[in-house]
């Protein structure tokens, strides 16, 4: 049980509502108790935030104005879903046994290190493997098996003979968890965990039947975490065991492996053999509407032109790639390009492409520092100083003054926590300070607090 303002605290994120709101479980958006924190990231739902029973969801700044109840603005809710969902569950996930408030019928065989949380309820002849947690308000039916090392969140609801995880006949379940969970880590950065995660499928797959599709996109992922690793070696010998060929036409079911090997060739400088494959797989996407496909192709496109020299395509293919993607709000798709795409996307806000959505996406990146595009038109003319102000480093300034918080600041302005970090650091070193108080001094002492964007005379200067 935690308080809705300490969960914001210790995420960094920013609070709407009563930071003493109480805390106990996470849920779903349309299943979502008093007592429940949810989030939301698909617009789809949105409409649901107007009848959800949460106390509290975590949002993006896109729905902020949506929210009817207590909420917390984060830039990405995934991600700080599970943080929280971590933090309020610790403890409970040590524990062994059934809570004195569920109910469990005849002829269940539940293992002596599970954990059954309050509220459950198990019908007779259910069985619940080693290490496998079950959440608060969970209802699993008679007949069913939960097998080992599972994860059920609260309020969950098992039917009557379900099959569930590593000793469960639903393989294909537990292998679509295992990829959303690969593609969770991947995006934290925790290559390590994601690769032990394909151990386990490449495991359950020798001892158990696990549908094509699945052990397909499994291969995919480990190409990518090898190039992501810098194993270039490993996935080029790994695009030649999966019978990768650019030549080939790609079948829908290996198109995400063929997108690792267009990676590949560009990562070994085969740039035309990179895009004459994804030219081929564009078409194939197109004709079947496969608009988030599309979306990555295009983006990779745009890479790939990039690395060959021609930034006039790259910025056109970008272009068309933030066209798609911007209705549907995506992110992640770009964010994971790393580096190399936060470049691009600052060349292509120099040249006014989607500026909005791409201030948006830069706002992601972890370690993307923001570029002064246009010095001359974003620098605030004060002759005092040894280095003017940017525009933007003045915004963060005045903002000090009021007294936000970094975190606060960044969610304000759409910035990575790092960015806001870096501006900050420079904005002492032009100032020649050392702590926020000696800054808001010097900049009041300047006429910075006064300066608004395009007037020249502010400060009497």
């Amino acid at each position: 049980m935690h308080k809705l303002g300490d969960l914001a605290q210790h995420i960094g994120a920013e609070l709407v509502g009563d930071a003493n709101c109480t805390i106990e479980r996470v849920a779903t958006l349309s299943n979502a108790q008093s007592g429940d924190i949810t989030f939301l990231t698909n617009s789809r739902f949105k409409n649901l935030l107007s009848s959800t029973n949460a106390s509290a969801v975590i949002v993006s700044e896109k729905y902020r104005s949506f929210l009817n109840t207590n909420g917390i603005i984060v830039n990405d809710p995934h991600v700080a879903y599970a943080r929280i969902a971590t933090l309020l569950y610790a403890s409970d996930m040590e524990q062994q046994g059934v809570h004195p408030t569920s109910t469990v019928e005849s002829d269940c065989g539940i293992a002596d290190s599970a954990w059954v949380g309050p509220n459950c309820f198990v019908g007779a002849g259910v069985s619940i493997g080693e290490n496998t947690y079950i959440g608060p308000g969970t209802v699993i039916e008679r007949d069913s098996t939960i097998g080992a090392d599972c994860y059920l969140v609260a309020n969950v609801t098992i039917c009557h003979g379900v099959e569930i995880g590593e000793r469960g006949g639903d393989l294909a379940m537990l292998g679509w968890n295992y990829l959303c969970l690969i593609r969770t880590l991947f995006t934290m950065g925790d290559l390590t965990s994601a690769e032990e995660i394909i151990h386990k499928i490449e495991i359950a797959a020798r001892e158990s039947f696990i549908p094509p599709w699945i052990m397909n996109l499994q291969a995919a992922w480990q190409g990518r975490i090898w190039l992501a690793q810098d194993k270039k070696e490993a996935a080029y010998l790994w695009a030649e065991e999966r019978g990768l060929d650019a030549n080939l036409a790609p079948t829908y079911d290996h198109e995400l492996e063929y997108l690792v090997l267009a990676r590949i060739l560009m990562a070994q400088n085969r740039l035309d053999e990179a895009i004459f494959l994804l030219q081929r797989m564009i078409e194939s996407a197109e004709l079947g509407r496969r608009t988030s496909r599309v979306i990555k192709i295009l983006m990779l496109q745009a890479l790939a032109y990039h690395d060959k020299g021609d930034t006039t395509l790259a910025l056109n293919l970008l272009a068309q790639a933030l066209a798609q993607a911007e209705p549907g709000g995506f992110i992640r798709t770009f964010v994971d390009e790393g580096p190399q795409m936060a470049h691009l996307l600052y060349e292509a806000l120099s040249k006014g492409i989607a500026p909005e959505y791409i201030q948006r996406l830069l706002s992601f990146f972890p370690d993307a520092e923001e570029k002064i595009i246009e010095p001359s038109k974003t620098q605030a003319p004060y002759p005092e100083l040894i280095e003017p102000l940017s525009e933007r480093e003045i915004e963060i300034l005045q903002l000090i003054s009021k007294g936000y918080t970094n975190p606060e600041i960044a969610a304000r302005l759409y910035l990575s926590l790092n960015t806001v970090k870096v501006h900050t650091r420079n904005i002492y070193g032009k100032l020649n300070v050392h702590n926020r108080a000696q800054a808001i001094a010097r900049a009041q002492a300047l006429g910075l607090l006064e300066y608004r964007p395009g007037n020249k005379s502010s400060g009497g200067l």
